[in-house]
């Protein structure tokens, strides 16, 4: 029996969740802080693009396909990571 069995519950603990800052509110943050409003603006529109990317992969069912293909999700663990060193360095040289 799967389901929401206390929605006066459920709604208050989603709206601490809600309230709780992650890395996207914190990346809004700092984009804001550091770009003003045109880079908060930025990074609102990157975090709901990416968001929205996830979402419709999880529609498609590309989880079950990596699952069912380890090759391919070790492959895209590897360029995940590639990012991720490419945006650090590109950090560390920036002016």
């Amino acid at each position: 029996m799967f389901g929401v069995t206390d929605y006066p519950a459920f709604v208050v603990a989603f709206i601490i969740l809600l309230a709780i800052p992650g890395p996207g509110n914190l990346a809004l943050i700092l984009s804001t802080s550091k770009g003003g409003i045109r880079g908060g603006l930025a990074s609102t529109w990157g975090i709901i693009l990416g968001d929205q990317v996830l979402m419709w992969l999880a529609v498609a069912g590309v989880a079950a396909l990596l699952r069912a293909y380890p090759a391919a999700f070790h492959v895209v663990q590897w360029l995940g990571a590639a990012y991720l060193v490419w945006l650090g360095l590109r950090m560390l040289f920036a002016k």
